[in-house]
């Protein structure tokens, strides 16, 4: 068995932190509604999650803990632009979504076995 570079972790959380930049961009500009934060919090979570391990293949705790909190921060940031960046309340359905976001991603890379 060939040993796998070291540098893919690394790697698949960086796509995976412009991507969440690119998505947090993109849904802060709708209103969050509770609807809207959860397909929101599952989608962004599981395709987080795919990505990291399409380009990392492998998953694990530690994997699974820092993808957690690239989604959360994703929603939480989305959040945060929904509300003007600050000006008017924080809605609290962007907690739903991010909290959603994570635990999707969490589980999803944690249970994941290594890709060949």
């Amino acid at each position: 068995m060939t040993a796998r570079p070291a540098w893919r972790p690394a790697l698949a959380l960086a796509a995976a932190a412009a991507v969440a930049a690119l998505a947090a961009n993109i849904l802060g500009e709708y209103e969050l509604t509770t609807l809207t934060a959860v397909i929101a919090g599952v989608v962004v979570g599981f395709g987080l999650a795919e990505l990291v391990l399409a380009i990392g293949r492998r998953g694990g705790p530690a994997v699974a803990v820092a993808v957690a909190a690239v989604a959360f921060g994703c929603l939480a940031w989305a959040g945060w632009l929904d509300s003007d960046r600050g000006v008017e309340a924080f809605p609290p359905t962007a907690w739903v979504g991010a909290a959603l976001a994570a635990a999707v991603a969490a589980v999803r890379t944690g249970r994941a076995p290594a890709r060949p």
